[in-house]
């Protein structure tokens, strides 16, 4: 779905204005992270997929949510997908036994809503049927942890971390790399799946 050319233009442009580029020890992780984008077909530009020098400065390639989102559609196999943030003065219910709605999330937005408390995600199949996940923020917060960057973050090694700035963001991605191990696939190794893999680096999890 994307030109060469057109990943080589955003791929220049996001080199010059990742942060911390110039800090980059591992020319090699540069160009791996650019592979891993023109694999998936994501334009590096910030919204679908990003670059970030991580705190050993190698390059890390992130699949962003709309770029996730994007490959799941693309896959054929997806009629609908739902990745949504719960905040406390939401209507929200969950019946994980109604499997015609299992999920019932009503917003007002004429006033604050109030602090995140779970995070959700609800695909209906072009197959039929729906797959849903649901995550409270200690399920969450658990896999956030767990993280080598969260960890170094709390260590006071580096100055920020998307679980930080973006806590939002990070637990919709959680709960979409959960959703995603349910979901079909239209081969044994297509782009949406991949991708959704990938969100697995950006926690980096210390096995000792």
């Amino acid at each position: 779905h994307i030109t060469a050319e057109r990943f080589v233009r955003t791929a220049q442009t996001a080199i010059a204005l990742t942060r911390n580029i110039e800090k980059v020890k591992n020319p090699q992780s540069l160009l791996a992270a650019c592979t891993k984008a023109a694999t998936d077909g994501l334009i590096l530009d910030g919204r679908e997929a990003a670059l970030v020098v991580d705190y050993n400065g190698d390059v890390q390639y992130r699949p962003m949510m709309r770029g996730l989102l994007k490959l799941a559609y693309q896959s054929g196999q997806i009629k609908s997908l739902v990745v949504e943030p719960v905040r406390e003065k939401d209507h929200f219910d969950h019946e994980p036994t109604n499997a015609a709605q299992p999920i019932v999330h009503k917003v007002d937005h004429r006033e604050d809503r109030g602090e995140v408390y779970a995070v959700y995600a609800i695909a209906e199949l072009m197959s039929g049927g729906t797959v849903h996940e649901v995550m409270n923020i200690g399920d969450v917060n658990a896999i956030r942890n767990r993280s080598d960057a969260y960890r170094a973050f709390k260590a006071g090694k580096i100055k920020s971390t998307p679980w930080d700035t973006d806590w939002a963001e990070m637990a919709r991605k959680t709960v979409f790399r959960r959703i995603s191990k349910y979901l079909p696939s239209s081969t044994d190794r297509d782009a949406f799946h991949q991708a959704a893999e990938r969100i697995d680096d950006e926690y980096s999890f210390d096995q000792s």
